[in-house]
């Protein structure tokens, strides 16, 4: 009930700004882009031997490091189905941009290799898991999901807003989109202040006074919460 919707805002986050629902904290992105996710990962596969070669082994532990906790495979909320309309390099290009693709997701924090060795893995489950499967050894699909991860950044535009997708690539370039960005935060903060001192003040009038500024009573009890 209530906890499912609190998670939900304040996806992609555990902790708001800090750590990442994978557990991955904002500081620790970069990081992992460069010496990896899974490179000190001290844990061995479950039926390894059933992996076809050691690409696809790192990329299941890529996808349990960085994607299980919220994500199966292909069962509840499974990556298969959820990237499944996806064509290979869209695959590639749109996990390396995550946070512009899912604006409620986290960057992805790996390095080009292990993000290529992620969409074979998905691609290959998608398959059926066929006992032969050929290893990925294209420089050039290397080079491009280097080149998105370095367009994307580490970090989340806008970080702490909701935002749609579309306006959170567009806000890059566009300064009339930040510029309406900033004054619907603005409205929001100033909302948020009027709600806020109903609920410290215990108004009997609490439902109606929240009605009056458009906000569900969803809205009201988060905003009492982090009050």
């Amino acid at each position: 009930g209530g906890e499912f919707v609190r998670e939900g805002s304040r996806k992609p986050y555990t902790v708001r700004q800090t750590l990442y629902a994978n557990s991955i904290t904002r500081a620790e992105v970069a990081r992992l882009r460069a010496v990896g996710s899974v490179t000190a990962d001290p844990y061995p596969l479950r039926n390894a031997d059933r992996y076809p070669h050691d690409q696809l082994r790192l990329g299941a532990r890529v996808y349990r490091f960085q994607c299980s906790v919220c994500h199966t495979v292909s069962g509840a909320n499974g990556l298969t189905h959820l990237t499944g309309s996806w064509a290979l390099d869209q695959k590639r290009m749109n996990i390396a941009k995550l946070q512009f693709t899912k604006p409620f997701m986290p960057p992805f924090a790996g390095t080009a290799e292990e993000l290529e060795a992620l969409v074979q893995y998905l691609t290959w489950e998608s398959a059926h898991r066929p006992a032969e499967w050929e290893v990925s050894d294209d420089q050039t699909a290397i080079a491009n999901i280097e080149k998105w991860l370095i367009e994307a950044g580490p970090e989340r535009v806008g970080e702490g807003e909701v935002h749609s997708g579309r306006e959170s690539a567009r806000a890059v370039f566009d300064p009339e989109v930040q510029t309406r960005r900033e004054a619907r935060g603005s409205g929001r903060s100033a909302n948020a202040a009027r709600v806020g001192s109903i609920a410290r003040a215990g108004s009997i009038a609490q439902a109606e006074a929240c009605g009056s500024l458009g906000l569900s009573e969803v809205a009201f009890s988060s905003i009492v919460v982090d009050e």
